[in-house]
């Protein structure tokens, strides 16, 4: 955006749902918006403020909430953050001018500002997720599992914290965007945005690895009461961007040899849970095969969590891809 003029056109705040002035907008310098499946939202936004009107009586201040839209290339506004104000930061510099610089989270981070030690008993990670939304008062999408554990414990943990916990250990996504919990398993098809370079694919720097790709995962534990050892045991990772290339990690690692990672420092009390554990671990490593970094010109409509098709880069690079953050 290079002008104030196409930032102020292109991009829209509201302060306790009420649109922020033609005034105000004009001191807008900088709006940023992080989003990450595995952290709150994050924005900032900077305003010329050498009068310090801003800072003594503006619209912002701390735990307002705030909205931040963009406008796509169709002319529609996308809400990119619904979030509260949690820090004001005036910069005072040289040459008697100021900038307010205002930040904030979507309200996710409320979750991690209390801990607590609990234990559940004969519950699936899946009615966990359940019932510690409905505790926190957010609606949820949380596919089922299967596993039923005797004991959990949440050990001084927060309840977001907890559940990306369980969630690892499993292979599933756990993350809270506008006011929903989510806990799933990545999605792997269902792409809504397709970028080409050269068009609205501004750059990409994709990375194809081998090197850490394995044949197999396995997990050993200690069944306490059958009195033998448990060995989970996963072949096959399920979890790799879509792209053309015709080899994936493993088969590509078959070129430097048999590997294989054993997991002994991750308490398992059942064949099930061992075999959960070791295939979720395979399928991050699956998911580390390719990689990348893009830049694309005005698609608000992409989102952390969500897939973008990628059309232009040759026959191995062009796919589909799992957006894990953006900016």
């Amino acid at each position: 955006m290079r002008t104030q003029t196409h930032l102020t056109s292109q991009i829209f705040i509201n302060i306790n749902g009420t649109a922020v002035s033609r005034g105000v907008m004009a001191q807008l310098a900088e709006v940023v918006v992080d989003q990450h499946v595995h952290l709150p939202d994050m924005f900032t936004i900077k305003l010329h403020d050498t009068s310090l009107d801003l800072l003594d009586g503006g619209p912002f201040d701390l735990a307002k909430e705030v909205e931040i839209q963009a406008e796509s290339k169709t002319g529609r506004k996308i809400t990119l953050i619904k979030g509260e104000i949690t820090a004001l930061e005036p910069q005072f510099r040289e040459g008697m001018t100021a900038v307010l610089v205002v930040r904030g989270y979507d309200k996710s981070h409320r979750l991690y500002r209390q801990t607590k030690t609990a234990a559940y008993l004969n519950k699936k990670d899946s009615d966990l997720a359940n019932e510690i939304a409905q505790q926190l008062g957010l609606s949820a999408e949380v596919d089922t599992t299967s596993t039923v554990y005797d004991h959990i414990f949440q050990n001084n943990q927060s309840d977001l914290s907890f559940l990306m916990q369980r969630a690892w250990r499993i292979g599933y996504e756990c993350f809270v965007m506008d006011g929903k919990l989510y806990f799933r398993k990545p999605p792997n098809n269902g792409s809504g945005v397709t970028l080409i370079w050269g068009q609205d694919l501004l750059s990409f720097m994709p990375r194809m690895t081998a090197a850490e790709q394995v044949d197999e995962v396995l997990v050993k534990g200690w069944d306490a009461d059958q009195m033998e050892p448990i060995v989970g045991q996963a072949n096959s990772g399920r979890l790799y961007a879509g792209v053309q290339e015709p080899k994936d990690g493993k088969a590509w690692g078959h070129e430097f040899g048999t590997g294989k990672k054993v997991i002994v420092d991750q308490p398992v009390v059942s064949q099930a849970e061992a075999d959960v554990l070791a295939q979720a671990r395979l399928d991050e490593i699956s998911g580390a095969f390719v990689e990348a970094e893009g830049e694309a010109y005005r698609k608000p409509e992409i989102r952390a969590g969500k897939i973008v098709s990628l059309e232009g880069l040759g026959e191995r690079f062009s796919g589909d891809y799992l957006v894990t953050a953006v900016t």
